[in-house]
């Protein structure tokens, strides 16, 4: 199977046909298939990545096809897939008949409307034709293994449970809690993920102590990562962000980080309940954040995740002295600030290099029992913004958070730094061949099908 090279053209069938001379091909062991929603100009090290992994599977027997929501390397194995669940139905108007395809369940038409904010008919039809389409994908292909990207993601949501009907065992990976690292999980990309419900992980992070100089390394590594996960302002020291605002070096400063909750939550349910964050509680508690730091003559910085800025949910700010949004390099703020506080922002793994107090409003990846300050586990927001300024307990506190971030970094990450890409790669091939389901002979006219039924 030949890549498309150009991603916003239709569906087109480009895989080679053998010459009549050749020998007829020994079957694979397997085709592993994946999504890639990260486009190569946003972090190269996933596409230097998936090359790498390819050339790792093929030398087990393996072949490597990505869905790609973005343009992949013409040598990849890669079909083009919509980034918007909704696009489905506006790119394959006629590929399936709506009145006779199967409904989808009314839990995942609901996580659609909330995602999307589309209409009940467009949120019923995408995901009839989304489900049509990884279904046949899959029938075509089978597949030995699938994995998806960010398990939060409608469309990966989808083919992930349409795989796991065909009973393929499933895979989800994302961009890693540390910076230049991914994360294949069984479970979620968040709080979810294996490392808390797996019996396995928790004995082993039990046990696990850091060797000499890792929590040293891990700080360093953070620490050199100027720029963070998405393109960002050179870094500033902290004094001359407090400076270009007007802050005199006395007062306290908090910052507060968001992720792309309002796409998480916007309608509460168990994802909610389990973070501990609906959207709802999630404002209530900004609004009490706001009141204490101008109860007490604080600062409060707002750094809000790129996907929420300039949305109707991003954070209301109405004047309120010392409460300022911000649009700067994440180290920058967390020199200058003296707390933190987080949502679900992977930028707390930066924090921890910073040795400074800090809380978070929802469980997240470093949520654990005397870890970092839990909202949740106070009664009220003063008491949570009290702990955190108060740092009484708080260098135990940080030397639970450094030996879980090096145990995340020890076991649970691939490196994608650019001397350990192909180390990675080679690590994920020998898991992926414990899953052997040899390709068969017809695959050629079977992707023909797909791809004919499919191009528009």
């Amino acid at each position: 199977m030949r890549p498309v090279s150009d991603m916003n053209h239709p569906i087109e069938s480009r895989h080679p046909r053998p010459a009549a001379e050749a020998p007829p091909a020994v079957p694979g062991r397997g085709i592993v298939l994946a999504l890639n929603f990260v486009p190569e100009e946003v972090e190269p090290a996933i596409h230097a990545f998936w090359r790498s992994a390819a050339r790792a599977l093929e030398a087990r027997g393996y072949l490597l096809v990505i869905a790609s929501t973005t343009p992949m390397d013409p040598a990849l194995n890669s079909l083009p897939v919509p980034y918007l669940l909704t696009d489905f139905a506006t790119r394959f108007p006629s590929v399936i008949d709506p009145a006779a395809a199967a409904l989808p369940d009314p839990w995942f038409e609901r996580k659609v409307l909330d995602w999307y904010r589309c209409t009940p008919a467009l949120a019923r039809t995408c995901v009839q034709t989304a489900s049509a389409f990884f279904d046949q994908l899959i029938t075509a292909m089978r597949p030995a293994a699938v994995i998806g990207w960010q398990s939060t993601h409608p469309m990966s949501h989808l083919l992930l449970d349409v795989a796991r009907h065909h009973d393929l065992p499933t895979w989800c990976a994302e961009r890693g809690w540390l910076p230049h690292t991914l994360m294949f999980d069984v479970a979620e990309n968040n709080h979810l993920s294996e490392i808390n419900r797996s019996l396995l992980a928790q004995s082993v992070i039990e046990r696990y102590a850091p060797g000499p100089g890792e929590i040293d390394r891990l700080k360093q590594r953070l620490l050199s990562d100027k720029n963070g996960r998405y393109s960002a302002a050179p870094a500033q020291s902290g004094p001359e962000l407090r400076q270009r605002l007007g802050i005199a070096p006395e007062t306290k400063v908090f910052a507060l980080f968001t992720h792309s909750e309002p796409l998480l939550f916007p309608g509460g349910g168990a994802l909610a309940e389990l973070h501990g964050m609906s959207r709802d509680s999630y404002l209530r508690a900004f609004e009490d954040i706001k009141r204490y730091c101008v109860e007490h003559g604080h600062h409060l910085l707002v750094q809000e995740h790129p996907f929420n800025r300039s949305q109707p949910h991003e954070l209301p700010i109405s004047g309120e002295p010392g409460v300022i949004a911000l649009r700067e390099n994440v180290h920058t703020l967390l020199d200058a600030a003296d707390h933190f506080i987080f949502t679900l922002s992977t930028v707390q793994a930066y924090a921890v290099a910073y040795q400074k107090s800090f809380g978070l409003l929802a469980r997240s990846f470093l949520h654990q029992h005397q870890g970092p300050h839990y909202h949740g586990d106070h009664p009220d927001t003063p008491a949570f913004m009290d702990a955190i300024v108060a740092e009484e307990d708080w260098p135990a506190r940080q030397a639970r958070i450094e030996n879980r971030l090096a145990f995340f970094q020890a076991h649970f990450l691939l490196s994608i730094e650019p001397a350990e890409i192909d180390g990675s790669a080679e690590r994920l091939a020998r898991l992926m061949q414990n899953f052997e389901r040899p390709v068969q002979a017809g695959l050629d006219q079977a992707i023909d099908d797909f791809l004919r039924i499919w191009s528009s």
